[in-house]
């Protein structure tokens, strides 16, 4: 008995390799999210959570390496300034809550002047980092774009 073969079309071979983009993204998503929760929140040592660090970083690090070879804008379809206040404000949010946990016994409430002092700097030093990294990695996105632009035309 003859077994038919099922031809693959390009299409999909597309529809594959997006829902692998999908599991990809979430991925990322979810490691630094469950290393987050395990330090932050569970105080668990590194080893608990040092895979899920480490594995979303080497994920992070070969995305960037891919898109500036590529030469692809890794800031298409996102506002920046959007989401790198929210990446500072969430860093804020879980740093104040570990030095309140830490610290809080020389405080005197919530309301406590030193306090939101610490605050504003975490805040202010955290937005700094967040734009700091943006920046680089907008540069690094440019830089790679004019290197393919120079190449397409070289080629023309």
């Amino acid at each position: 008995m003859k077994v038919k073969k099922a031809l693959v079309d390009e299409r999909v071979i597309g529809l594959e390799h997006q829902i692998m983009a999908e599991i990809g993204t979430i991925l990322l998503v979810l490691l630094p999210v469950s290393a987050l929760i395990k330090s932050a929140i569970l105080h668990q040592p590194f080893e608990r959570y040092s895979f899920e660090s480490i594995a979303g970083l080497v994920a992070l690090i070969y995305a960037i390496i891919r898109y500036v070879m590529k030469g692809l804008d890794m800031t298409r379809g996102t506002n920046v300034w959007l989401s790198g206040l929210g990446m500072a404000l969430l860093t804020t949010v879980i740093c104040s809550w570990n030095n309140y946990q830490t610290y809080g016994s020389h405080y005197h409430g919530l309301m406590d002047g030193h306090f939101w002092a610490v605050v504003l700097i975490l805040f202010i030093s955290s937005s700094l980092l967040v734009f700091v990294l943006y920046g680089a990695l907008h540069l690094l996105s440019r830089y790679s774009q004019k290197k393919l632009l120079a190449q397409l035309d070289k080629d023309d």
